[in-house]
């Protein structure tokens, strides 16, 4: 494939079931990399036999299930004599390593005992004469080979002897066949290429020295005026480092590839990439990790053989082992994986025969307004015309006794009410509507029942009186303003017709009007066969000015995807209970009656506008001309009349109608638990991609009913209303259909039964769509007439580029040509209109949809400050859309912008990929979804700046691997290119191979730019840009459903893939892990291992937090009144967020929604209907409440309720919200979003050496609240006045940025400064300012001086201390997730220095002289300078732990003294010494001779302390004493931890601190102390250093 040198291909079975079964005892302090491979393969290791310290401890730490035995205790193990099956493994790099590892083997006598040997370790005789020995006794067999690690595909020399003792015939070690798969890589695949040069003195070698075993030494490095040092290349192998120190390992140089250079750059290997060299890379696997813990990891791995050679060992071995102990038949690999499908004369492949030929009823939706109702589809088959009168007689029977209730109905809730003026009037214009309609038609229109309508959220009322609008400004005037009148007398009499029947149903009244609104034709076909043209009416609110003194909220419409999930194939039994039975396939060659089908039906919301009414204080703005009609040729007069409904034109109007219809259908749809009601479900099941039991020939998210049937639902676009129900027969269907309809009539909402369209297997188009189910699987496709305009239009745009038709590509022919050296130009208005009629096409096909972006960037490219790629594009294109829906002319799609527009590049490249991809007469009918659950294929891919790897999982969980190198020269290329080439080149070979026919293929990439392209089209990378076009092509002719999404590097690294492209085999998948484990798509932010969201939320949330909804909940209780948080899992994001932008639609006021999802399918999914859903939204950063191992981070969305006064929406205030959503999102990135409105900072309690919880602040508060009389000691102004001070506004707490500055101000620098005294100091100056008041309310004096107000704009220095507050919350070590050290922070104090005496400010300074040069003093005015300021740094200070001071020294005979006093004092009492003396004996000593301050010493841990001198008694070591503080302390990145400080166990005084310290130890334990802190009072906290102030003075 194009760019690959080496490739190599391997299939395996993804499964790790039963690997347990093989036993593994690993022996020797040399084999902890046998260990890790153990592990990682899956092996149950039964036993570690070690003998050193620090190797077992580390095995402990890292693998603490695995047992970590010591060779006395080894001996204990089963069985003690006789045969063991299992395998012993052990490195053997000196000779007491041989004889422990001999020993265990003659005494358990294992299945296969293998050992490998260090070279130094392996001479011939040595190894020859141990296996001598047992060569064939027990029935053992004897192997041996050299493993060289270069062959193995690793990048050093190392080179291993291994032998190894069998008794199973079949386990043999080919070493050829294991190496034969494998391939040579250099140095340069484990170096990280984004690492910069080093500084020292280079000299490269004229010619470089190849030394035999491949290293290549180019040159000399000095650094530093050190050594000079050799300087490898990364072209070749790296010398075996494994028996080099630490120094040497350290100071590896290399001449390798980088970023910062085209030449490369010559720097020091670093630990991670050592690590990397021997076959252990992953980033994310040493996070947490110190420098010296990584540099002990990587000694402990050195002394076995590097990781590729362990892994390959192990897998062959274990693998053998595993069938020797589990004999069981081998999966067939074979290169289709597709279960065989059963042949059926139904099932016809798409494309022969045009859907829109089997409509059962109209395949337009649109129909003329006076269009009679077809009486023949409610009429009983064969039935007479005797008896259609008859029903007749009936239905006008039935009629009037409906509207004699209704009068007695609406005369009783009068009375109920008190007869209330407005509620007389409305129900009268109700009752008048009822009275000249019949039983199909509302011939004098129609007004909401409104009596009906719940009082919550003010439905009633809305129904009643209408929805106010929202006003930017006050509403023009002018009564001059003209129709625009048909092109045809016939169509402006059409159009005077329709405005008469507005006033003959009372849609119009007289009234007072001071704008009158012209109108215009729409003309629109509606019988195609006649000709026949329908004109309609529609009111231009923009001419006369009155949209642009309007704002209205953007609300959500149901789209094609929506009604896609309502539809399902072929079942003969429920949907539920075929999950359940894990997806058995069907038989499609049974008799179609025993299948349970999809039946749709459409509804259709007659007069939909007018339906509503205008409030009445704002119908003077809505004035109509109303011509009298004269056709004598005389003049025709006219009359100004008002609208009372809403009007079609008017920019409010969609969204208070469509608002209304949702709140109708919920009422319609009625109760979900009533078992009578046709809408009934039961509970819902989540059916989403990366699920272990997905299936893809399923919706995603299915409601279910009672019985396991999907339920029945439906969308709605406006007036058009589209449901499905699943039966075997059309009466379901049928019966759903008329609940829908005679709810809508009950509450005065008409249902056009004229336009209904019953229930169908192949109904007409819904939305521009025809989706039918009479065949096993459901298939859509666009009409013939729209498909043959959208390839037209393509050929006319194509044709003003001046370009060849069957051109390949087209911006390597303008190149060559030069064609487009002069702008070229198309009709704006005829682009717009293409776009929109693209839109509505790629609705069906939405592999197109990423292609119109060039459509909508050249046409809005003309607007100020927008880039190339633009931006409000989806904006653009629902407006492009509604062209397409309305049939809007030239002279309307060209409205507001310029008469052209400029072709770009983009416009090409885009028109032609659409152009490849949509051709020919007849649309495409292609299948909504896969047609089984194993039409399913999963697929990862990853490059290496030399390699690349791919791996595609098969739903039989069979593994298809590939990976190699790419040529020297591709590799030169950009990483964009590299990561895009290899999943191009697998996918186009396996599409053209057919192995994903009618598949779903998922394929995750960690490279964002070419998940931009794949989703967003994005051009300006014109090389995978065509990549992607020629795979949507192969996808478009294979009918691959194929979605490409982006993945964080590190979740790339945890799956495996990103080590396979390194040819590492050690992770994720490649050890037989299940690739749907690493992508957690079906998994919501609450279900992830290790967050403390709710923790969160109830922080910032207090009483308002309720649990996240259930995807239940999506459906029922996030629709109510309420704060609702919603925390869908990525696959189901869409659905679930388009639930909520129905709740904020039809309750507005009322609801406030959270949003949490974690970043995955955010570009290809989700993200543009969550960024219009909420009002603000930022990602939370992993942290502290967003576990680290989530890899991308939460994106976190605050939708708030719309407001009736101006800003409606917060989002409206968008430079403030913007600036929120960075600062919140920066706060999260630095501090892991402590609560904005509460304070971002947490004291953290450490734990003590057990990890027991210890009480470190010890004055309960401290830090977070204040202590009364700190006003005293510090200058305190409450936050409104500082935000006067600094921002000269009031607070306003409703709003997060206001939150945000009480929170700094209030919380925490005012807290700091407070708490910059001590309790007993605050305490001290209030007793005395007590006593101050008295003696001068004696006297008669005022003693106090005033402690504020204070002049506005003196904040006190709070500005910069807030700034110092900000500082401190931002990371510091990446690795440990800890955020900066005071010393850094506080630098900011002498930048804010420097920049005031810069200013002009600075001009207010006074400097005193005494007229020398060292004698002049400045007195400034400078706030970081002030008290105030300092107050709030030695605040901070204290609260991060920054102590570095220590006390003033005694005098050494006074140390003396006072430690013999104590001394007679033990010899007289013993141990019966009172605990309080020996504590301060213990307190004095320590603070003197370990140079701690007292408030340092009391954090002792007792634990740590027991610990260390227990370990120097065991090896009788008395001469120091390691004593254990527990804290934060500087140059320790502000890291709790424990700390050893080291102290002389005699001093040269003769003072014996070691033995002190026993006593101290065991005075403690006899009080049953063994843990927490060693100095406690007796209550059990930690004791004070004034608690020993007594006893010691």
């Amino acid at each position: 494939m194009p760019g690959e040198a080496v490739a190599v291909k391997k299939k395996f079975v993804s499964t790790r079931k039963d690997r347990g079964s093989v036993k593994v005892r690993i022996v020797g302090d040399a084999s902890f990399g046998w260990l890790e491979g153990a592990v990682k393969w899956g092996c149950h290791v039964e036993a570690f036999i070690c003998s050193g310290n620090n190797i077992s401890q580390k095995s402990k730490e890292l693998y603490p299930g695995i047992p970590v035995r010591t060779p006395s205790e080894a001996t204990k193990m089963n069985p003690g004599h006789g045969n063991w099956e299992g395998i012993l493994v052990g490195t053997i790099d000196s000779k007491d390593q041989l004889t422990l590892v001999e020993s265990f083997f003659e005494r358990w006598k294992p299945s296969l005992c293998l050992t490998v040997w260090t070279h130094k370790a392996a001479p011939r005789k040595v190894w020859r004469t141990w296996f001598s020995n047992y060569v064939g006794k027990g029935g053992y067999e004897e192997h041996h080979g050299w493993l060289n690690h270069s062959q193995f595909g690793g990048v050093s020399t190392s080179q291993w002897k291994m032998s190894y003792l069998t008794r199973l015939s079949l386990i043999q070690l080919p070493i050829d066949e294991l190496t034969s798969a494998m391939y040579s890589r250099s140095l340069q695949t484990a170096l990280d290429d984004t690492v910069g040069s080093e500084r020292g003195t280079y000299r490269a070698y004229t010619g470089s020295k190849v030394m035999d075993n491949g290293v290549e030494i180019i040159g000399s490095m000095c650094a530093n005026g050190g050594r000079v040092r050799p300087v490898y290349s990364a072209t070749g192998l790296l010398l075996d480092f494994s028996e080099l120190g630490r120094d040497e390992r350290s100071n590896l140089w290399v001449h390798c590839k980088s970023v910062f250079s085209p030449d490369g750059v010559v720097r020091r290997i670093t630990t991670l990439e050592l690590l990397s060299c021997w076959d252990y890379a992953g980033k994310i696997c040493y996070t947490g990790m110190t420098d010296a813990e990584i540099e002990s990891l990587l000694d402990a791995r050195l002394r076995s053989p590097p990781g590729k050679i362990i892994m390959s060992i192990v897998d062959y071995l274990c693998g053998r082992m595993f069938i020797e102990l589990q004999p069981q038949p081998q999966d067939t690999i074979v290169e289709e994986n597709q279960m065989p499908e059963l042949v059926t004369n139904k099932e016809l492949t798409p494309g022969f025969i045009r859907l829109e030929d089997k409509v059962a009823q109209r395949v337009k939706a649109a129909i003329a307004d006076d269009a009679g109702v077809e009486l023949d589809y409610w009429a009983v088959p064969g039935e007479t015309e005797e008896e259609a009168k008859a029903r007749d007689v009936l239905r006008r029977f039935a009629h009037r006794f409906w509207r004699y209730n209704l009068e007695r109905e609406t005369n009783r809730w009068l009375d109920s009410t008190g007869r209330k003026r407005e509620d007389v009037s409305a129900v009268q214009a109700c009752l008048r509507r009822c009275s000249g309609s019949d039983y199909w038609e509302w011939h004098r229109g129609s007004q909401l029942f409104f009596w009906r309508f719940p009082e919550e959220c003010n439905w009633r009322l809305d129904a009643r009186d209408g929805v106010k609008f929202w006003h930017l400004s006050e509403p023009p005037r002018g009564l001059h303003f003209r129709n625009i009148p048909a092109t045809t007398r016939e169509g402006e009499l059409q159009m005077r017709h329709k405005i008469f029947q507005l006033m003959y149903r009372w849609y119009i009244e007289v009234g007072p009007v001071d704008l009158v609104t012209p109108r215009f034709p729409v003309e629109k076909a509606v019988d195609e066969a006649t000709g026949a043209i329908d004109v309609r009416t529609v009111w231009d609110s923009k001419k006369n000015g009155l949209n642009a003194t309007l704002w209205a909220p953007k609300f959500c419409l149901d789209q094609v995807r929506d009604a896609e999930e309502l539809l399902c194939k072929w079942l003969t039994i429920p949907v539920g209970h075929y999950l359940q039975a894990g997806s058995p396939q069907q038989d499609y060659t049974q008799d179609e009656s025993l299948f349970i089908k999809s039946y749709q039906f459409d509804n259709d919301v007659g007069q939909m506008f007018n339906n509503f009414r205008m409030h009445e204080s704002e119908r003077h703005s809505h004035g109509i001309r109303y011509i009298h009609t004269a056709n004598d040729g005389s003049v025709e007069e006219e009359t100004i009349l008002r609208c009372c409904a809403l009007s079609f034109g008017c920019l409010c109007s969609p969204y208070i109608s469509v608002q209304g219809e949702d709140r109708i259908l919920e009422l319609c749809m009625g109760d979900p638990s009533d078992s009578n009601n046709e809408f009934q479900f039961d509970h819902v099941v989540l059916n989403l991609p990366w699920m272990m039991e997905y299936d893809p020939s399923m919706p995603r998210v299915l409601l279910l009913r009672s019985d396991g049937e999907l339920a029945t639902r439906k969308v709605f676009f406006v007036d058009d209303i589209h449901g499905a129900t699943r039966s075997k027969t059309a009466e379901p269907a049928t019966q759903a259909q008329r609940q829908l309809a005679k709810r809508m009539n009950y509450y005065g909402n008409q249902d056009a039964a004229r336009k209904r369209r019953h229930a169908s297997l192949t109904p007409g188009a819904w939305n521009g769509v025809l989706m039918h189910c009479d065949l096993p699987h459901p298939m859509k496709s666009t009409s013939v007439k729209k498909w043959k305009r959208g390839v037209d239009a393509l050929e006319w745009v194509w044709n003003h580029f001046d370009l060849p038709a069957d051109v390949e590509d087209p911006m390597e022919y303008i190149s060559e040509h030069g064609t487009m050296e002069e702008d070229r130009f198309v009709d704006t208005g005829e682009l717009r209109r293409i776009a929109g009629l693209w839109v509505h096409i790629t609705e069906v096909y939405s592999e197109g949809r990423c292609f119109l972006k060039g459509f909508f960037n050249a046409l809005e490219g003309f607007r100020w400050g927008r880039d190339r790629d633009g931006w409000r594009l989806e904006e653009a294109m629902s407006e492009a859309r509604e062209l397409e829906d309305t049939d809007a002319s030239h002279e309307v799609a060209a409205s507001g912008y310029p008469i052209t527009t400029r072709v770009t590049f983009q416009l090409i490249l885009h028109v032609h990929a659409l152009r490849k991809l949509f051709y020919g007469d007849r649309p495409r009918e292609v299948f909504i979804r896969p047609k089984e659950k194993c039409n399913l294929r999963y697929m990862l891919a990853d490059a290496s700046a030399d390699g690349f790897g791919t791996g595609v999982q098969y739903p039989d969980m069979i593994v298809d691997e590939r990976d190699g190198l790419w040529t020297d020269q591709f590799s030169l290329k950009s990483s964009n290119l590299r990561e895009a080439s290899g999943i191009a080149n697998r996918l186009k070979r396996d599409i053209v191979a057919g192995r994903h026919d009618g598949c779903e293929v998922w394929v995750g990439t960690d490279n964002a730019v070419w998940s931009a392209v794949c989703n967003k089209g994005m051009s300006s990378v014109r090389h995978l840009f065509q990549l992607w076009v020629d795979i949507c092509v192969l996808c478009h002719e294979h009918n691959v459903f194929l979605h490409v999404f982006h993945i964080s590097g590190d979740r790339m690294i945890e799956t495996g893939m990103d080590g396979l492209s390194r040819g590492d085999r050690d992770t994720g998948f490649t050890l037989g892990h299940d690739m749907r484990k690493f992508i957690p798509i079906p998994c919501s932010a609450f279900e992830y291992e290790g967050n403390k969201l709710e923790a969160f939320c109830k922080i910032w949330m207090g009483e308002d937090y309720s649990p996240p909804l259930k995807p239940m909940d999506w459906f029922l209780k996030g629709h109510q009144p309420g704060v609702h948080i919603w925390a869908p899992p990525p696959g189901a994001a869409l659905i679930a967020l388009r639930q909520l932008a129905s709740s904020r639609h039809k309750r507005p006021e009322f609801v406030t929604h959270v949003v949490m999802i974690p970043r995955l399918l955010y570009q290809e999914e989700w993200r543009t209907r969550f960024e219009k859903e909420v009002d603000i939204w930022f990602p939370m950063e992993t942290g502290e409440f967003w576990p680290y191992n989530s890899f991308e981070p939460l994106m976190i969305g605050l939708s708030f309720p719309l407001y009736r006064n101006h800003p409606w929406q917060l989002r409206l205030e968008r430079d403030k919200v913007v600036g929120i959503g960075r600062a919140l999102c920066t706060l999260s990135r630095q501090s892991n979003l402590q609560p904005s409105p509460l304070d971002p900072c947490i004291i953290k309690i450490p734990e003590d050496f057990v990890g027991a919880t210890v009480d470190e602040v010890g004055a309960e508060g401290r830090f977070m609240v204040a202590r009364p009389g700190d006003h005293l000691c510090a200058s305190f102004q409450c936050p409104n006045c500082q935000s006067q001070n600094l921002r000269g506004k009031d607070l306003r707490l409703n709003w997060i940025q206001d939150a945000c500055f009480e929170s700094l101000v209030c919380i925490r620098a005012t807290l700091d400064a407070f708490w910059s005294r001590s309790t007993r100091t605050v305490l001290g100056h209030v007793r005395e300012v007590d006593n101050l008041v008295n003696y001068g309310r004696a006297l008669g004096i005022n003693t106090v001086p005033p402690l504020g107000p204070f002049k506005l704009g003196n904040h006190n220095g709070m500005g910069e201390a807030i700034m110092m507050e900000t500082r401190l919350l931002e990371k510091g070590n990446k690795k440990q997730n800890r955020t900066i050290q005071y010393g850094s922070a506080r630098r900011i104090r002498s930048t804010s220095t420097v920049l005031w005496e810069t200013s002009a400010l600075g001009g207010s300074d006074v400097t005193f002289s005494s007229g020398r040069t060292s004698g002049r003093y400045i007195a400034t005015i400078n706030p970081s300078e002030g008290r105030w300021y300092q107050l709030v740094n030695a605040g901070a200070r204290v609260r991060v732990g920054d102590i570095v001071e220590q006390d003033r020294a005694y005098t050494i005979e006074i140390v003396l003294a006072v430690v013999q006093m104590y001394e007679d004092r033990f010899q007289e009492l013993g141990y019966d010494i009172p605990l309080r003396e020996m504590e301060a004996a213990m307190f004095f000593i320590i603070s003197c001779y370990g140079g701690f301050r007292g408030y340092e010493t009391v954090w002792t841990d007792l634990a740590a302390l027991a610990y260390d001198l227990a370990y120097c008694e065991d090896n009788d070591d008395a001469s120091a004493v390691a004593w254990p503080v527990a804290g934060r302390f500087k140059n320790q990145r502000g890291r709790w931890g424990c700390y050893y400080i080291p102290i002389a166990g005699v001093t040269g005084s003769g003072v014996r601190i070691f033995e002190w310290t026993q006593r101290f130890v065991y005075r403690l334990r006899l009080e049953g102390r063994t843990s927490g802190w060693a100095f406690q009072r007796e209550d059990g906290s930690r004791a004070f250093a004034s608690d020993y102030a007594d006893d010691i003075y």
